[in-house]
C-alpha cells in the first residue's frame, strides 16, 4: 500500500494520510473498550490492525522522506539519529502499555491506544509542515538543504552575501583553533 501511495502521491501525503489513519483508529479504539461489550471485541481488534497498518506505512515512508531532505554530508547522522528515536520510542513501548495497571476503570484499558493515537495524529498533523521532495534532485550541500526548505516556505535564508560572510567567519574561528 505505502509504495503504491508513494508511486502516485509522492512522500508528503502518504506519510500525512497513514499518520492520521493511524491516530485516528486508535483514538476510535476507546469506543468500544469503554462500552466493554464481549461483541465488540472484533470491532477493536479491526481498528487495532487498522492503526498498525498506518504506523507501519509511515514507518516505511518517513526513512525515505527523511533521506530526501538531508543534504548528502549530514544525511548518514540525521538517519541515525532518527534510528535511536525510533529505538527510545521501541524501549518505552511497554512502559504506555502499562499505563493501564494505574486506572482502575474500563477508560483505563484504553489509555495506551488513545495516547499512541494522539501521538501518532500530532506527528501526521506536524509532517505538513515539511517539504515534498518527490521528484526533486537530493540536496548535496547544505545551502541547497536550505533552498528546498526556502522553497516550501518554512525557512528564512539570509541573503548569500550575508550567508557567505558568517560562514567565511565560522571557518576562520575553526581554523584559529
Amino acid at each position: 500500500m505505502a509504495h503504491l501511495l508513494l508511486r502516485w502521491r509522492g512522500r508528503k501525503a502518504p506519510h500525512i494520510f497513514s499518520m492520521c489513519l493511524c491516530g485516528l483508529v486508535l483514538i476510535a479504539c476507546i469506543f468500544p473498550t469503554v462500552l466493554g461489550s464481549d461483541g465488540l471485541g472484533g470491532l477493536l481488534l479491526t481498528l487495532a490492525l487498522l492503526g498498525k497498518v498506518g504506523v507501519s506505512a509511515s514507518f516505511g515512508i518517513i526513512y525515505l522522506w527523511t533521506a530526501e531532505q538531508v543534504p548528502t554530508s549530514m544525511r548518514q547522522i540525521v538517519l541515525g539519529v532518527a534510528a535511536l528515536a525510533s529505538r527510545v520510542g521501541s524501549a518505552l513501548g511497554p512502559l504506555i502499555v502499562n499505563l493501564s495497571d494505574f486506572v482502575e476503570t474500563s477508560l483505563g484499558n484504553a489509555l495506551p491506544l488513545v495516547l499512541y493515537g494522539v501521538c501518532s495524529l500530532a506527528a501526521g498533523l506536524a509532517a505538513s509542515q515539511m517539504p515534498e521532495t518527490a521528484g526533486r534532485t537530493l540536496p548535496e550541500t547544505l545551502r541547497e538543504g536550505d533552498e528546498l526548505m526556502k522553497l516550501q516556505g518554512l525557512l528564512e535564508v539570509k541573503d548569500d552575501d550575508a550567508a557567505d560572510a558568517e560562514y567565511q567567519q565560522l571557518t576562520t574561528l575553526r581554523s584559529d583553533k
